[in-house]
Protein backbone atom coordinates (compact mmCIF):
# COMPACT_ATOMS: atom_id res chain seq x y z
CA UNK A 1 0.00 0.00 0.00
CA UNK A 2 1.32 3.40 -0.97
CA UNK A 3 1.52 5.84 1.94
CA UNK A 4 -0.07 9.24 1.21
CA UNK A 5 -0.10 12.56 3.02
CA UNK A 6 -2.70 15.33 2.63
CA UNK A 7 -1.00 18.41 1.20
CA UNK A 8 -2.33 21.90 0.45
CA UNK A 9 -2.70 22.57 -3.30
CA UNK A 10 -1.10 25.85 -4.36
CA UNK A 11 -2.50 25.76 -7.91
CA UNK A 12 -4.66 23.50 -10.06
CA UNK A 13 -2.77 20.42 -11.27
CA UNK A 14 -3.10 16.79 -12.30
CA UNK A 15 -0.02 14.62 -11.84
CA UNK A 16 0.41 10.94 -12.77
CA UNK A 17 2.33 8.97 -10.12
CA UNK A 18 3.48 5.51 -11.33
CA UNK A 19 2.07 2.71 -9.21
CA UNK A 20 -0.59 5.01 -7.77
CA UNK A 21 -2.42 6.88 -10.52
CA UNK A 22 -3.41 10.50 -10.87
CA UNK A 23 -3.32 13.11 -8.13
CA UNK A 24 -5.57 16.14 -8.59
CA UNK A 25 -5.14 19.37 -6.68
CA UNK A 26 -7.01 22.65 -6.93
CA UNK A 27 -7.00 25.37 -4.27
CA UNK A 28 -10.37 26.64 -5.58
CA UNK A 29 -12.12 23.26 -5.29
CA UNK A 30 -13.70 21.93 -2.11
CA UNK A 31 -12.77 18.36 -3.08
CA UNK A 32 -9.14 18.90 -4.09
CA UNK A 33 -7.82 21.65 -1.78
CA UNK A 34 -5.94 19.04 0.26
CA UNK A 35 -5.17 16.16 -2.11
CA UNK A 36 -3.68 12.97 -0.68
CA UNK A 37 -0.25 12.80 -2.28
CA UNK A 38 1.90 9.64 -2.36
CA UNK A 39 4.90 10.33 -0.14
CA UNK A 40 7.31 9.46 -2.94
CA UNK A 41 5.88 12.33 -5.06
CA UNK A 42 5.77 15.08 -2.42
CA UNK A 43 9.29 16.46 -3.03
CA UNK A 44 8.69 16.67 -6.78
CA UNK A 45 5.33 18.45 -6.42
CA UNK A 46 6.69 20.84 -3.79
CA UNK A 47 9.62 21.63 -6.13
CA UNK A 48 7.15 22.39 -8.95
CA UNK A 49 5.16 24.71 -6.64
CA UNK A 50 2.05 22.56 -7.02
CA UNK A 51 1.66 21.77 -3.31
CA UNK A 52 2.81 23.17 -0.01
CA UNK A 53 5.19 20.97 1.94
CA UNK A 54 3.30 19.01 4.61
CA UNK A 55 3.65 20.16 8.20
CA UNK A 56 6.63 18.80 10.11
CA UNK A 57 6.12 15.23 11.24
CA UNK A 58 5.92 14.30 14.85
CA UNK A 59 9.00 12.76 16.43
CA UNK A 60 7.15 9.43 16.68
CA UNK A 61 6.36 9.42 12.97
CA UNK A 62 9.95 10.27 12.06
CA UNK A 63 11.20 7.50 14.34
CA UNK A 64 8.83 4.99 12.73
CA UNK A 65 10.02 5.99 9.25
CA UNK A 66 13.67 5.69 10.29
CA UNK A 67 13.07 2.13 11.51
CA UNK A 68 11.35 1.09 8.27
CA UNK A 69 13.78 -0.93 6.13
CA UNK A 70 14.43 0.27 2.58
CA UNK A 71 13.55 -3.19 1.25
CA UNK A 72 9.87 -2.38 1.76
CA UNK A 73 9.99 0.18 -1.03
CA UNK A 74 8.61 -0.82 -4.42
CA UNK A 75 10.87 -3.21 -6.27
CA UNK A 76 10.22 -1.65 -9.67
CA UNK A 77 7.27 -0.72 -11.86
CA UNK A 78 6.60 -4.31 -12.94
CA UNK A 79 6.26 -5.40 -9.31
CA UNK A 80 3.85 -2.68 -8.23
CA UNK A 81 0.17 -3.38 -7.80
CA UNK A 82 -2.16 -1.42 -10.05
CA UNK A 83 -5.30 -0.03 -8.32
CA UNK A 84 -7.66 -0.51 -11.30
CA UNK A 85 -6.43 -4.09 -11.77
CA UNK A 86 -6.83 -4.75 -8.03
CA UNK A 87 -10.41 -3.45 -8.21
CA UNK A 88 -11.18 -5.69 -11.20
CA UNK A 89 -9.80 -8.77 -9.40
CA UNK A 90 -11.68 -7.88 -6.21
CA UNK A 91 -14.92 -7.34 -8.14
CA UNK A 92 -14.43 -10.73 -9.82
CA UNK A 93 -13.68 -12.39 -6.47
CA UNK A 94 -10.20 -13.56 -7.47
CA UNK A 95 -7.91 -11.07 -5.69
CA UNK A 96 -5.01 -13.03 -4.13
CA UNK A 97 -4.78 -12.83 -0.35
CA UNK A 98 -2.02 -10.75 1.22
CA UNK A 99 0.98 -12.94 1.96
CA UNK A 100 0.24 -15.32 -0.91
CA UNK A 101 1.97 -13.35 -3.66
CA UNK A 102 5.24 -13.96 -5.46
CA UNK A 103 6.78 -10.66 -4.38
CA UNK A 104 9.21 -10.27 -1.50
CA UNK A 105 7.78 -11.70 1.73
CA UNK A 106 4.65 -12.92 -0.08
CA UNK A 107 3.72 -9.46 -1.35
CA UNK A 108 0.96 -9.56 -3.97
CA UNK A 109 2.27 -7.91 -7.15
CA UNK A 110 0.74 -7.02 -10.52
CA UNK A 111 1.73 -10.37 -12.06
CA UNK A 112 -0.08 -12.24 -9.25
CA UNK A 113 -3.28 -10.32 -9.94
CA UNK A 114 -3.07 -10.86 -13.70
CA UNK A 115 -2.43 -14.58 -13.13
CA UNK A 116 -5.42 -14.83 -10.78
CA UNK A 117 -7.63 -13.28 -13.44
CA UNK A 118 -6.22 -15.58 -16.13
CA UNK A 119 -6.61 -18.64 -13.91
CA UNK A 120 -10.25 -17.75 -13.45
CA UNK A 121 -10.51 -17.60 -17.27
CA UNK A 122 -11.82 -14.08 -17.03
CA UNK A 123 -8.92 -11.88 -18.10
CA UNK A 124 -9.75 -11.55 -21.80
CA UNK A 125 -13.49 -10.94 -21.36
CA UNK A 126 -12.91 -8.82 -18.25
CA UNK A 127 -11.30 -5.98 -20.22
CA UNK A 128 -14.14 -5.96 -22.76
CA UNK A 129 -16.67 -5.86 -19.91
CA UNK A 130 -15.06 -2.86 -18.18
CA UNK A 131 -16.44 0.67 -18.48
CA UNK A 132 -14.44 2.90 -20.81
CA UNK A 133 -13.41 5.27 -17.97
CA UNK A 134 -11.98 2.33 -16.00
CA UNK A 135 -10.14 1.08 -19.10
CA UNK A 136 -8.58 4.52 -19.62
CA UNK A 137 -7.43 4.62 -15.96
CA UNK A 138 -5.97 1.11 -16.18
CA UNK A 139 -4.20 1.75 -19.50
CA UNK A 140 -2.81 5.02 -18.13
CA UNK A 141 -1.57 3.35 -14.92
CA UNK A 142 0.12 0.60 -16.94
CA UNK A 143 1.52 3.23 -19.34
CA UNK A 144 0.03 1.49 -22.40
CA UNK A 145 -2.63 4.04 -23.40
CA UNK A 146 -2.50 4.31 -27.23
CA UNK A 147 -1.72 7.77 -28.60
CA UNK A 148 -3.68 7.12 -31.80
CA UNK A 149 -6.39 4.63 -32.59
CA UNK A 150 -8.63 3.11 -35.22
CA UNK A 151 -11.49 5.57 -34.75
CA UNK A 152 -12.42 8.50 -36.93
CA UNK A 153 -9.46 10.91 -37.30
CA UNK A 154 -7.26 8.33 -35.49
CA UNK A 155 -9.34 8.65 -32.30
CA UNK A 156 -8.64 5.99 -29.67
CA UNK A 157 -11.61 3.62 -29.28
CA UNK A 158 -12.55 1.26 -26.47
CA UNK A 159 -11.40 -1.63 -28.71
CA UNK A 160 -7.96 0.03 -29.11
CA UNK A 161 -7.60 0.27 -25.31
CA UNK A 162 -8.74 -3.35 -24.80
CA UNK A 163 -6.22 -4.51 -27.43
CA UNK A 164 -3.39 -2.59 -25.70
CA UNK A 165 -4.32 -4.10 -22.32
CA UNK A 166 -4.58 -7.63 -23.72
CA UNK A 167 -1.12 -7.20 -25.26
CA UNK A 168 0.23 -6.39 -21.77
CA UNK A 169 -1.52 -9.53 -20.53
CA UNK A 170 0.04 -11.60 -23.34
CA UNK A 171 3.50 -10.11 -22.69
CA UNK A 172 3.29 -10.96 -18.96
CA UNK A 173 2.27 -14.57 -19.50
CA UNK A 174 5.03 -17.17 -19.00
CA UNK A 175 6.61 -18.49 -22.19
Amino acid sequence: MIECTPCKALRAFTEFVPGYGQVHGDPDSNDNKMPKVPNKAIDKLVGEDKIEAPEAESAAAKSHKAEKPKAEKAEGYGDMKVPALEKLATDRGVMPADGSGTGKDGKVIKADIVKALEDAEQANVAFADMEEDDLVKLATELEVMPETGTGENDAVTKDDIVAALEKVDDDSAPA
